[in-house]
């Protein structure tokens, strides 16, 4: 099975997604044997020269959230991260998250806005897919 969620849509502030409405504002992601990341920076502002930082945080309850250090970029080679940068007007990067060292009930996205003095801003989308 196979479900997808989307934390942050189209923000251009610093944002948790803990502001959303329904599931608490996290992924539920319990069983889940894959779990990919998707983060974006740009969105309509296609002159956006300004970034976003990106992080992952994992919860054992939903209530308690740890910051996540075991995202593996696509590429085999990639050393395991706990933030991703994005800079420009539009791009999207994919990250895998390495659930061998853990079980949790969910997941969330922060990301940072860092427009000033980098550019212009820009819109921040993070999503998610699961495969159970």
């Amino acid at each position: 099975m196979y479900t997808q969620f989307s934390f942050l849509t189209a923000t251009t502030t610093t944002a948790t997604s803990t502001n959303l409405t329904g599931d608490g504002g996290y992924f539920n992601i319990s069983g889940a044997k894959k779990v990919t990341m998707y983060f974006s920076h740009g969105g309509t502002a296609t002159t956006s020269t300004g970034g976003a930082v990106f992080k992952v945080q994992v919860s054992p309850d939903g209530t308690t959230w740890y910051d996540f250090s075991r995202m593996l970029g696509f590429d085999v080679s990639a050393t395991a991260t706990s933030s991703v940068t994005l800079q420009g007007a539009t791009s999207t990067q994919g990250f895998s998250l390495d659930l061998d060292h853990g079980t949790f009930l969910g997941l969330r996205c922060v990301s940072t806005e860092m427009n000033a003095p980098l550019g212009t801003d820009g819109e921040q989308t993070c999503k998610a897919t699961a495969d159970y």
